[in-house]
């Protein structure tokens, strides 16, 4: 886990750019678009317009609030460790799946206000229990490794 302010911003870094790639893939497959190899290459585009925002929330208020969440929920150290991660990870997704939703709404849809208010919720629905597993199963582990070879660089 991070320990100062640079690895923790390297470690958002890398989370939040693996989740938007898989959060792209998967709302492309939610659209209907075919699953082949152009279909997943890199959305350099809407990456470049999204980590910012991405970034923004999780350094400024979720990684913080999402360990008040997980602390209500379990103890460190007393509590099975996979219980821990999925508590965290409950957390972090409670906030980035309605904030994250809402930012690529109001960029990349054409909906009037009436509209958007109702495809809204829908949208979180939809994303928040991928959310959950790909950054579960996925995005930590990765992370985590890519991370561990990475922190003693980093001080």
């Amino acid at each position: 886990m991070p320990e100062n302010n640079k690895q923790r911003i390297l470690y958002t870094f890398l989370v939040a750019s693996l989740m938007i790639y898989f959060m792209f893939t998967y709302n492309k497959i939610l659209l209907g678009v075919p699953v082949n190899a152009e279909m997943i290459k890199f959305p350099i585009n809407q990456y470049i317009i999204i980590l910012p925002f991405a970034l923004f929330f999780s350094l400024l208020f979720v990684n913080k609030s999402s360990k008040n969440i997980a602390l209500k929920l379990v103890t460190p150290g007393k509590t099975h460790p996979a219980k821990v991660k999925a508590a965290f990870t409950l957390g972090h997704v409670i906030h980035m799946a309605p904030l994250m939703s809402l930012v690529s709404s109001i960029i990349w849809s054409d909906l009037t206000l009436k509209e958007f208010i109702a495809v809204w919720p829908i949208k979180i629905l939809e994303n928040a229990p991928f959310a959950f597993i790909v950054n579960f199963f996925i995005v930590t582990p990765v992370v985590g490794l890519i991370f561990k070879k990475l922190q003693p660089y980093i001080k």
